[in-house]
């Protein structure tokens, strides 16, 4: 029997393991989480030990494919391997759930609470720069808190875009209601888009969408309903990207600065002491320029 238990960030699990109805040992141990913002490894470290032992069992489950990491990176002997496999046999579909959700819910924490300084985001900087292309706070910070709605017991993803070009000031951002995973072709289904100003609240029809799909103003009043500061929400959201942009876009220049700075200059032509002098006199270098 497994159990999973969150007690104040830090993440608790019990392994009782049972055979014929009869227990036969307990174990208690600590689930920890990659806390990196942008490291999307899917993965939970499990660190076992038995009361009165001490004996302790490590390994790491993948979460996304829901099994054991076998690796010398993951396990170091063999009686964590056996154990960590008897282990994730006892997971069942609830349980996998559960730690995702658990996994999910920490790097969303971390992300949102994390001192931007320590996050190495990572920009197209010349598509920004010269295209002038809008940036979605997903693609940059994969675990950034969600915004969902939801109409007709169907929940729907606002993907939120905002340009982070230094000059430009601007409190505009596009949001796009993107449906859940279904049936339909993806080529059957654009989403409905809007352009907010975050700055008026006002907002304007970019995309009407094509599926079957509810209204765009259906969207946005379910949006502010649900989020009655959705305006403060977006304009903290693009405050960050601009933060984190502005530090990636400094770290690059100061890269390629110190590659320009670290190539060998050329020394051009050296003339010797016995040659002509280069000025065109008809005298030997050391004689003219040279001396």
């Amino acid at each position: 029997m497994v159990r999973f238990e969150n007690k104040g960030g830090k993440f608790i699990s019990s392994y009782t393991l049972e055979r014929e109805g009869r227990v036969i040992g307990s174990y208690h141990g600590e689930m920890r989480i990659c806390p990196g913002p942008l490291c999307e490894c899917e993965e939970i470290h499990f660190t076992f030990s038995e009361k009165n032992s001490r004996k302790v069992y490590d390994f790491t489950l993948d979460l996304k494919n829901r099994e054991l990491k076998i690796s010398r990176e993951h396990i170091t002997d063999a009686g964590s391997l056996i154990f960590g496999e008897m282990f994730a046999r006892e997971l069942d579909e609830e349980k996998w759930k559960q730690l995702m959700n658990e996994y999910l819910s920490y790097k969303i924490h971390m992300t949102e609470h994390t001192d931007l300084k320590k996050i190495d985001a990572v920009f197209p900087l010349k598509d920004i720069e010269e295209d002038q292309i809008m940036v979605g706070y997903y693609d940059i910070l994969p675990y950034g808190q969600p915004i969902w709605i939801e109409i007709d017991i169907i929940n729907y993803l606002v993907d939120d875009h905002y340009c982070v070009r230094s000059e430009c000031r601007c409190t505009d951002c596009i949001l796009a209601f993107l449906p859940p995973d279904n049936n339909e072709s993806s080529s059957d289904i654009i989403p409905p888009t809007v352009m907010f100003d975050y700055k008026t609240s006002e907002w304007k029809i970019e995309e009407d969408g094509r599926g079957n799909l509810p209204s765009v103003v259906r969207l946005m009043e379910k949006l502010k309903l649900k989020y009655p500061d959705i305006s403060g929400i977006l304009k903290r959201r693009h405050t960050r990207l601009r933060t984190l942009y502005k530090q990636y876009k400094m770290k690059s220049l100061s890269e390629n600065n110190e590659q320009t700075s670290s190539r060998p200059k050329s020394k051009g032509r050296i003339t010797g002491r016995n040659q002509p002098c280069p000025c065109g006199s008809g005298k030997k270098y050391k004689y003219c320029c040279g001396k």
